[in-house]
């Protein structure tokens, strides 16, 4: 009886050092979930994100917002405080990632949302608007047509589109001076769309 009491005593024991030393890891965080997971944002607008962590050892899930780094990999999309987003006044047409990261040794470990502009992949996002200026006495019309200082101008041509502007000196005026075009030939403005433009007639 005694041998057999020893050898249970043992078991007894090995089985209890096991658990201590399970017990003794240190508590790990292995994912990073972001909530919520994606949000379309119009210009200035605000969205609280949090951040939920995947532990082990024992396993665990806990809200982590105050405890991760955020960023976004776009700046130009906006900034972000504590999980909170505010996008640009110009950021409809963009689109960027969320990131909630934290360094738990030897590993880093991110969660990531999306984030996109109110406007992104539409038509409205692959067009400049081109304004014209006019002084003097004359008028202005463009190829392709959309300018028309009878009417209007100002007017959204394709990004990366090459536009003409045309002045027509009338009354007393007899030659126009152009400024803020690319180029310009004899009475016309030439200006390739990068971006929203503003170029000035001026009629003398």
């Amino acid at each position: 009886m005694k041998g057999k009491f020893g050898v249970a005593g043992l078991v007894a024991c090995a089985a209890l050092l096991l658990s201590l030393s399970s017990c003794a890891h240190n508590q790990h965080l292995i994912a990073i979930q972001v909530e919520p997971p994606g949000a379309t944002m119009g210009p200035e607008a605000q969205v609280q994100f949090l951040a939920l962590g995947t532990y082990i050892h024992p396993p665990a899930t806990k809200e982590i917002t105050n405890l991760v780094q955020w960023s976004i990999d776009n700046q130009d999309f906006g900034t972000v405080s504590a999980g909170l987003v505010t996008a640009a006044p110009g950021s409809q047409c963009d689109t960027a990632n969320l990131l909630a990261s934290f360094y738990d040794s030897p590993n880093e470990v991110i969660g990531t949302a999306s984030l996109t502009g109110s406007l992104a992949g539409t038509s409205a996002c692959n067009q400049a608007v081109i304004s014209v200026k006019v002084s003097g006495s004359g008028t202005v019309t463009s190829i392709p047509r959309g300018i028309d200082s009878a009417i209007r101008r100002s007017s959204p041509f394709t990004l990366g589109e090459t536009v003409a502007v045309s002045a027509k000196p009338s009354g007393n005026a007899s030659a126009v001076t152009w400024s803020g075009c690319d180029s310009v030939v004899g009475n016309e403005c030439r200006v390739q769309l990068t971006s929203d433009r503003t170029v000035t007639a001026a009629f003398e």
